[in-house]
Order: structure tokens, then C-alpha cells, then sequence
């Protein structure tokens, strides 16, 4: 059944649709290209969508969504944790920043409460590294489409550029001596493996 665009609906017609057609959702199978690894959609029956009404959040979000594969419930999740975090004290990091939609809408929401933190985002700008041979899926070098300038061109549309520190290569084997004095308030690890 396919539904038009922006189609409105109230909250029952829609926990109705999706008890309908749940069977059909759970079943959807991905091709991953690895046999006998499983990965399916996850669906949920929560309609609560908090982050419906947040306009900071909306707006940033439309800024970072073409920078990161992490979906909106957890974007929202980070952004409200670190509205949580605005007396706690120490940095923020981010390890597996790719193309720095997560790191930079975490230093946005710090941004907007007027909270000075350095946030470091940890990529090595080179995909996957490490990967071994318990790994399903990753061989190395998948989500090497990330540049430090990319994540530089986002910081700056969000103006947190000043805020931000990245550091090029594994972490913490290449870049992790830079922190060792450092305290966090915030760890967002976010690696392929």
C-alpha cells in the first residue's frame, strides 16, 4: 500500500495501518550481500515523536541529515543528552565521526545553550579499518567517502566551527595521546565492527 507524501493521519488510523501490514514490515529481509547474516527492518509501535515540536532540533537536523547514517530517533536521543549535560563539566567526543552530522549537531545543541565545549570528532577519513575475520560485513575501507573538509564546510554552516577539533586517524592508537589529559561529558562511539 503505498501512501502519498506528507499524507495526515490521526495516531489510531496510523497504529491501525501499522497493525495491518506489521507481519509484512517485521519480514522484509535486506540483501547485504552476506549469506546467513541476518539484517531486517526494525519497527516499532511508539508514535510519540517528541522531536516533532523541537524547532532547534528540526532545523539542525535538515542541516546534518546528508552527513550521517544515524537515524533521527537517535540524532534526537544525542541532542537531548546533551541538553542533559550543560553543567556537567569536560568535552565531548566522537568516535567514528564520518561526515560529522552527529558530532556537529551534538556541538550545535551545546552552541545554543551557550555551553563552551570543545568537541573532538575521531575519524580516520579512510573508511573501516581493523576489520577481521569475525567481522559479517565489513572487509575495510567501506564509508571512506568522508573528507576532514566535510566535516570543516558542515561545522561552519552550523557555526560551531570554533568548537570543534578533529582529529585525523585511528582512534586511539594514532590520535589518542592528544586527549589524555582530557575529561568528557559526553562519548559517542560510533565505529563499524
Amino acid at each position: 500500500m503505498a501512501l502519498p507524501e506528507k499524507s495526515k493521519m490521526s495516531v489510531l488510523e496510523f497504529a491501525q495501518l501499522y497493525r495491518l501490514h506489521k507481519e509484512k514490515l517485521r519480514n522484509v529481509a535486506l540483501k547485504t550481500g552476506q549469506e546467513g547474516v541476518p539484517h531486517r527492518l526494525i519497527t516499532t509501535n511508539a508514535v510519540y515523536a517528541p522531536w516533532a515540536n523541537d524547532e532547534d532540533f528540526g532545523q539542525t537536523l535538515k542541516i546534518v541529515q546528508g552527513n550521517s547514517l544515524v537515524d533521527d530517533y537517535c540524532l534526537y536521543e544525542l541532542w537531548s543528552l546533551a541538553g542533559q549535560l550543560t553543567k556537567i563539566p569536560g568535552d565531548v567526543i566522537e568516535v567514528g565521526a564520518w561526515k560529522g552530522g552527529s558530532g556537529c549537531l551534538i556541538a550545535s545543541r551545546f552552541a545554543k545553550e551557550n555551553i563552551d565545549v570543545t568537541s573532538y570528532l575521531c575519524d580516520t577519513f579512510a573508511g573501516v579499518v581493523k576489520a577481521g575475520e569475525k567481522d559479517t560485513f565489513y572487509k575495510n575501507g567501506e564509508h571512506a567517502d568522508s573528507c576532514v573538509e566535510e566535516v570543516e564546510a558542515l561545522a561552519e554552516t552550523l557555526e560551531v566551527r570554533g568548537s570543534i577539533k578533529i582529529l585525523k586517524g585511528v582512534f586511539p592508537d594514532e590520535t589518542g595521546a592528544e586527549l589524555e589529559d582530557k575529561k568528557f561529558r559526553l562519548c559517542h562511539i560510533d565505529v563499524d565492527s
